[in-house]
Order: structure tokens, then C-alpha cells, then sequence
């Protein structure tokens, strides 16, 4: 849980996310917006050795469980530098009454 831990204080110094952690339980959240979404991540481990993760964002909930600490890592790092689970937003402005709308991919 320790890599983990340190891989989500590096992700939330570097985007200026919200995190925390409990240190009797090892559960860590992760709070914020990226590419204009709104997310939450949690984090535990459990008793048998696996890790469950809990990403959410307005319209989707995934929920994973990885046998292993590394499996944790690359999935928490395709989502925060692939863009994994975050829609593409392309922003263009409506000339006709200036106001900006975004539409999705």
C-alpha cells in the first residue's frame, strides 16, 4: 500500500487534488476535477492481499479488485495520465451568441 500511497501523493501534488489517508484502516481518497470531471478514487486493501479500488465520476461508478499492488498502480496511472475513464471534452465557441459549448467525442 506504500507505493500506492506514494503514487497518489505524487498524482495529487502534481494536479492539486485532495487526498487522504487513514492510517489504522490504510484507506486513501482522492478527490477532485480533471478535464473538467469531478472524481473520487478510494483505495483499501483487504484482508486476503488484494486491493479494491473505487473510481467514480457524475455518470459512471467502476469498481475493481486487483490481486496485486502493481495492478493497482498501472490502473490508477492509465486513468490519471491515459485518460482512462474521463470523457474528451473539445471546447468551441458559438459565434453566433458567444457562448462556449463543449461536446463530447
Amino acid at each position: 500500500m506504500e507505493n500506492i500511497l506514494n503514487l497518489l501523493q505524487e498524482i495529487s501534488e502534481q494536479f492539486g487534488f485532495e487526498l487522504f489517508f487513514h492510517q489504522d484502516t490504510e484507506e486513501a481518497w482522492m478527490t477532485g476535477y480533471k478535464d473538467k470531471t469531478k472524481f473520487d478514487l478510494y483505495v483499501r486493501p483487504q484482508r486476503d492481499g488484494t486491493y479494491k479500488m473505487v473510481f467514480e465520476i457524475p455518470f459512471d461508478k467502476k469498481v475493481c479488485l486487483f490481486l496485486e499492488e502493481e495492478g493497482t498502480i498501472n490502473r490508477i496511472k492509465d486513468i490519471f495520465y491515459n485518460g482512462l475513464y474521463f470523457p474528451k471534452f473539445k471546447e468551441k465557441e458559438d459565434i453566433t451568441n458567444g457562448v462556449q459549448s463543449y461536446a463530447t467525442n
